[in-house]
């Protein structure tokens, strides 16, 4: 059995032609927020008075936290309850040089 985020026995679908009693939005069902650290580190290097060189390390998510999406919502699904994705993108590294004249 796969665990719920939220009690669903909570839930009950309405009677036909009735509304039910929970609101739309529900301000105790909220999801993790995001912990995401990003960091940049560049030099600068003058080559001669004209010339000049930029070298940049950037790293994305760089503790490589793993996120998860929100649980589904949708009553009467067979995975209401449950977080079933991961939410944000692995540790992404990506380096630059550039060449100014």
């Amino acid at each position: 059995m796969l665990r719920k985020y939220f009690n669903t026995a909570c839930f009950t679908a309405p009677g036909q032609f009735e509304f039910g009693n929970s609101p739309r939005v529900d301000p105790d069902l909220r999801a993790k927020g995001i912990n995401n650290f990003d960091i940049t580190v560049v030099k600068n290097t003058d080559l001669t008075e004209r010339y000049k060189l930029q070298f940049r390390a950037e790293v994305f998510n760089l503790a490589n936290r793993v996120q998860f999406s929100p649980p589904n919502t949708q009553f009467g699904a067979s995975t209401f309850g449950q977080v079933t994705a991961q939410y944000n993108n692995p540790r992404l590294i990506q380096f630059g040089m550039r060449l100014s004249f």
